[in-house]
């Protein structure tokens, strides 16, 4: 009921008691009434301008807490905006979010790194540094007049309510990032065209050098992301893969091993730089920043330290020092992976700190030889030509069965739920056909896993990861240069959501 139509039934029944004041036989009751009428009138009207001030004072302070908070989220996200767009930004948020006459923003002041004019004293008193301040007004309603004429300076929307709100803004976050590489053999595959064929030329020209001595077709290092190549299982070592680089590197190819691992590297230095000299260097300078270094294929290998923003070139020194495996065992391992992460914390201390996690792969899991020998993961006999089916998606046969899956993304799920940001850039599988006639290992194992619905089908393996990634934080790299601009866009996306707000 409206604050009118309160005013209105209470008059109507003030009225209806007076005129049956002279049929009161009760002479005292009536005298007694005329004497408290103005006095009842006057609490009657008190209370409506009570309960009207209050409900606009709480209306008030929750419409400017509302805009104090998108200001601080809007700043820690930029803190480069500037005031005179903050400003706007709280004035327009106080009026959508207040439901009355038009409020006032009569006072504002910032003092944040950037934003620094704000930070001497309000009213005497010395701004606390990282703040949004703001005081805000409404006219609230006042019907005292009505009986008493110059309260309230005149009747209506006239009493003044106020509000106020401090918001602070952590710019000193505590950052743990962690990196965690695929390094299986098929990341030696050429990063491009070019680079795939000066292997396959240097491969050509020095056949003795890369195959087993009386097998004319297997092939050892495999030069071209073979995993597990060899006559008997698990054959190749990690050592013939990193041999395979070193033949990959004689032939003048760059492989994506080396443009992932230079991409981190240049990461580093870009965290640096942005820390020290960038845009928003005033903001993220604040920061404390820990570096994670993990590499996947065969087994996890963890860090041996965490460094820190004091020691940017060891974590470049640790990065050089991946050491490349052959499979790529992402299911088993990332449980530990999850585990050792933990969860992500306030940023408020060193033991709280956010984290943030890249995870560069293929995305394809490969468990080959524990299938295809020993009937693992499900599999049973692969070798055994029962398990060879026509795949009509490829107008082809598929072992089904003998390769695992894409990535499990129950595992990302419970990374995210822990609280941490996983930022998955892809760099897809390149299909290398060919290289084996015998085996045809990409026709018979890999293709259908991930594209199960023919060659012009959805990858299942980049759908997984896009829904591994936190929402905004993933990216394919489908050439070099997107290697490494893929690092820097999701990197700089999360250290622009660094700064918090602690209200």
């Amino acid at each position: 009921m409206g604050l009118k139509a309160i005013f209105d039934r209470l008059s109507r029944r003030i009225v209806s008691t007076a005129r049956q004041l002279p049929q009161n036989r009760r002479g005292a009751v009536a005298l007694v009434f005329a004497l408290l009428a103005p006095l009842l009138i006057l609490c009657m009207f008190g209370a409506i301008d009570i309960t009207s001030v209050n409900t606009a004072r709480s209306s008030l302070q929750q419409a400017t807490d509302t805009a104090a908070l998108s200001v601080s989220s809007t700043d820690s996200e930029n803190p480069n905006t500037s005031e005179a767009t903050l400003k706007s930004l709280a004035l327009n948020m106080l009026k959508a979010n207040f439901q009355g006459g038009p409020p006032s923003l009569t006072g504002f002041s910032l003092c944040t790194p950037v934003q620094t004019t704000d930070c001497a004293t309000v009213n005497g008193n010395p701004v606390v540094t990282n703040t949004v301040s703001m005081t805000t007004s409404v006219k609230g309603s006042c019907w005292l007049p009505v009986v008493l004429p110059g309260m309230c300076n005149g009747g209506g929307q006239t009493a003044p309510v106020y509000a106020s709100n401090t918001t602070n803004i952590g710019f000193a976050a505590n950052i743990q990032m962690n990196m965690l590489l695929d390094v299986s053999g098929s990341m030696i595959v050429g990063a491009t065209t070019n680079d795939v064929n000066l292997i396959s030329t240097w491969v050509g020209n020095n056949w003795s050098q890369v195959h087993y001595a009386g097998d004319s077709n297997q092939s050892k290092p495999c030069a071209f992301a073979c995993h597990d190549e060899g006559p008997t299982p698990g054959n190749t070592t990690p050592a013939d893969v990193q041999t395979g680089l070193t033949n990959a590197h004689a032939a003048g190819a760059t492989t994506r091993y080396d443009v992932m691992t230079t991409a981190a590297s240049d990461l580093i230095d870009h965290i640096q730089a942005e820390v020290t000299s960038g845009p928003q260097a005033q903001a993220l300078s604040k920061n404390t920043y820990a570096f994670n270094i993990y590499s996947l294929s065969d087994a996890l290998v963890a860090p041996t330290a965490a460094y820190t923003n004091t020691n940017y070139s060891g974590a470049k020194t640790a990065i050089s020092k991946v050491q490349l495996g052959v499979d790529t065992h992402m299911n088993e391992y990332l449980p530990t992976f999850v585990s050792d992460v933990g969860a992500g914390g306030t940023g408020n201390s060193s033991t709280s700190p956010l984290k943030f996690v890249i995870l560069v792969t293929d995305g394809v899991e490969s468990d080959f030889y524990k299938d295809f020998y020993s009937g693992g993961n499900g599999a049973v006999g692969c070798n055994n030509s029962t398990n060879l089916s026509a795949d009509t998606a490829w107008n082809y046969y598929t072992f089904t069965g003998c390769y695992a899956s894409p990535i499990n993304t129950a595992y990302c799920t419970q990374l995210k739920n822990n609280g941490v940001v996983l930022a998955v850039l892809e760099t897809p599988y390149v299909p290398l056909t060919g290289q084996d006639p015998n085996e045809q290992l990409y026709e018979l194992f890999v293709r259908h896993n991930i594209y199960p619905n023919g060659p012009n089908g959805q990858s299942a393996v980049s759908t997984a990861l896009q829904s591994c990634a936190t929402t905004g934080y993933y990216y394919q790299a489908s050439s070099s240069a997107a290697i490494s601009s893929g690092f820097t866009s999701l990197t700089d996306r999360f250290l622009a959501s660094t700064a918090y707000v602690k209200q």
